[in-house]
C-alpha cells in the first residue's frame, strides 16, 4: 500500500466519489490511475477499444479501488494518531485524520447510489449484474464493521 500523504488520500477519495456520484447511463473507464465517468455510448465505446479497455478490466479496477479506500479507512481508524491514549500527538494531527475518516466513510457510504445507477446501465447482461450486485453486498457488510469500528474512536476532544 502506498504511504498515506495527502495527495494519495486525495486521489483516491477522488475515483470513489466518482464511482458514487454516477448518473443514468453512465459508466466509468480508466485513464491513468483515474476513473472517469462518461456517458455509456459510441464514443464511450470507441475509447475503451482503443485503449485496451473492457467491461470487466474497468470493474476489477472499481473493486480495487472500492476495497483499497476500505484498506485505507481501517488504516486511519486504527493510527496511532486517532488514539485518544497517543499523548504525543499534535491536536491538529488527530483533527486532520479525523477529518479525511469521515471524507472516505461519506463517500463509501453513498458507493451503493452510483453502483446502482453503473448496473442499471449494464440492464441486459444479467452476469454482470449479478457481479456489481455481489460488490453492492460485500460494500454493505464492510460499511457496517467500518461503523462500528469508527464508533469505538473517541473523538471527544476533537469536536
Amino acid at each position: 500500500m502506498a504511504q498515506l500523504n495527502e495527495n494519495t488520500l486525495i486521489k483516491l477519495h477522488l475515483n470513489i466519489k466518482v464511482i458514487g456520484n454516477l448518473q443514468d447511463n453512465q459508466t466509468i473507464n480508466i485513464s491513468g490511475e483515474n476513473l472517469v465517468a462518461q456517458t455509456k455510448d459510441y464514443h464511450s465505446a470507441l475509447y475503451r477499444k482503443l485503449n485496451g479497455e473492457n467491461r470487466h478490466k474497468c470493474f476489477m479496477k472499481i473493486k480495487d479501488t472500492i476495497n483499497y479506500a476500505i484498506l485505507t479507512v481501517e488504516l486511519l481508524i486504527n493510527s496511532k494518531y486517532v488514539n485518544n491514549n497517543y499523548i504525543s500527538c499534535d491536536n491538529h494531527v488527530r483533527e486532520w485524520y479525523i477529518e479525511w475518516i469521515n471524507k472516505y466513510l461519506d463517500a463509501i457510504f453513498e458507493l451503493n447510489f452510483g453502483l446502482v445507477k453503473y448496473c442499471d446501465s449494464y440492464h441486459g447482461d444479467n452476469e454482470f449484474i449479478i457481479e456489481i450486485n455481489q460488490l453492492i453486498e460485500e460494500i454493505d457488510y464492510k460499511k457496517k464493521y467500518l461503523a462500528e469500528l469508527f464508533k469505538d474512536v473517541e473523538i471527544s476532544s476533537v469536536v
